[in-house]
This record gives structure tokens, sequence and C-alpha cells, in this order.
């Protein structure tokens, strides 16, 4: 039997340990979702979709800021109404807004399912994005999830500055799927 470090982490992490782990995977998935919201000149929609992204790194899981979104703002986006109608572009958005939804969703109810729910997405929209782009991209993503897990459980309680560096390093990894959609989607 194969025992999946990722499952393993979920059953036995804190409410704080995944919703970092949650936040993690946003933040990878964020910069695609960014891209296309912005090319289409919604930046009402986008500062909603920042602040939601701040939102979930916060530590203080109970806490609401405005201009976040909830899970059900996130619901009547243009993004979850088209939905699997989605072309192009907007196509490889949908998972970010998503995964938003179910990490906002893990931080309102404590139920690990909305946090396996953001990796088995960003497991699939890594398997459609590389598909696209003629890469390999699920074991780099599984990759990613595991050092989010190993960083998350080698510093015991999950400090700012141990937050930070998990965010910079899955912004990082953004940056880097956001260039591979840039090429893929380039002629359409």
């Amino acid at each position: 039997m194969i025992i999946d470090p990722i499952e393993v982490f979920l059953e036995g992490a804190s409410l704080g340990q995944a919703a970092v782990f949650t936040a993690a995977c946003a933040e990878r998935v964020a910069g695609i979702l960014f891209w296309v919201v912005s090319r289409e000149g919604r930046d009402d929609d986008l500062d909603a979709y920042a602040s939601t992204l701040d939102l979930l790194w916060d530590p203080d899981v109970a806490r609401r800021t405005d201009g976040a979104l909830t899970p059900h703002t996130i619901e009547a986006m243009r993004e979850l109404v088209v939905g699997d109608a989605a072309i192009g572009p907007a196509a490889a958005a949908l998972p970010g807004a998503i995964v938003m939804r179910s990490a906002l969703l893990y931080r309102e109810t404590g139920d690990i399912e909305w946090a396996r729910d953001c990796s088995k997405i960003l497991e699939g929209h890594a398997v459609r994005l590389g598909r696209r782009a003629s890469k390999l991209l699920l074991d780099d993503e599984r990759r990613e999830q595991t050092a989010d897990i190993n960083a998350i459980t080698g510093s015991g309680d999950i400090d700012s500055a141990a937050s930070l560096l998990l965010r910079e390093r899955a912004t990082g990894v953004a940056r880097a799927r956001l260039e591979i959609a840039i090429t893929a989607y380039a002629n359409g």
C-alpha cells in the first residue's frame, strides 16, 4: 500500500496548519486567475480576489476583512458562473476561483474535505495546464504540496515568518505557472 503524505498530513493537521496549506494551494493558482481577470478589465473583481488571497494567509481563521469574498460571493463571480463552459485562458482561471472558495469553506467549517479539495483541484489543474503546454506538471504540483507540508510541520506552530516564506515560495511557483499559461494560451 502506498502512503500518500498529503493524506497523512490532512488527517492529522490542526485547523491552522491545514488553513496555511490551503492558502499555499490558492497562492500557486492565483497568478493565472489574476491574469485572466485583469486582462478582462475587471479591476473590482481583481481587488476582491487579491483581498481574499490575503485573508487566506491570515493566521486567525475566524477573521473576516473588508473587500474579501465569501464562498457564496465567489459562486457569483464570472469564473464559477461560466464554469466548465469557459474556454481558452478563462478555463485556466476556473481552478483558482474554485480553490479560493474551497479554502474559504475550510476556514469556515474546519471540514478537512475542503482542504483535500484544494489539493485535488490543483492536481487536476496541473494535468490540464500541462497537457495544454506539453509539459508534465502533476509531479511538480505533488512535490510542491509535499514541500508545503514539510514547511508547515517542520516549523511546529506556523508563525508569521514561516508563513511568509511559504507564501513567497508559492508565489514563485505561481509566476512560473503563469508564464506557462501565457505561452500555452498565446493563440487563444
